[in-house]
């Protein structure tokens, strides 16, 4: 067993509906966020003789964005509501902390003693939230926070890492 501290950067991008607000509002959303993170791990090495490894683990990240933007362009039916919502509309900066955690299976290949590489696949929970507020009537959908959600919920991810041992 092998404990290991993990730093990176992140990068999440999404466009299109149903980003950050509901489909039935018609707009097509942009969404990018960088972090860097950083947090400890766990893993079980299943096979330490010859040349391959298989591998099982679980990490927790904390992290902070260094840039983040947010738009959406209206191109719905929106003006039917009571109260409009603007035809653009954009933001950046703002984003929170991040969190996350995962579990992982993977594949580890012994390149020199030092140095590994592998092959991993990921089943994770992250959060991430913005100090922004989204334009009335969006904001009414989120009454319990003053903050506008951006990431929650689970992923999967798949990642070929090169690991450098101190």
């Amino acid at each position: 067993m092998t404990c290991f501290l993990h730093a990176g950067f992140q990068q999440l991008r999404a466009e299109g509906e149903d980003v950050i607000v509901d489909r039935i509002y018609g707009l097509e959303e942009t969404l990018r966020i960088d972090n860097i993170l950083m947090g400890p791990g766990l893993e079980l090495k299943l096979n330490n003789g010859g040349k391959y490894h298989p591998l099982l683990g679980g990490q927790a990240f904390l992290g902070f964005s260094v840039n983040s933007e947010y738009s959406f362009d209206n191109i719905g039916t929106s003006l039917l509501l009571v109260n409009p919502l603007p035809i653009i509309y954009e933001v950046k900066g703002g984003a929170g902390l991040y969190s996350g955690a995962q579990v992982f299976a993977g594949l580890e290949s012994v390149f020199t003693e030092k140095i590994q590489l592998r092959i991993k696949a990921c089943l994770g929970e992250h959060f991430q939230f913005a100090s922004w507020q989204l334009p009335e009537p969006l904001n009414l959908l989120q009454p319990d926070s003053n903050n506008a959600q951006l990431i929650k919920g689970g992923y999967w991810q798949a990642s070929l890492e090169v690991i450098h041992r101190l």
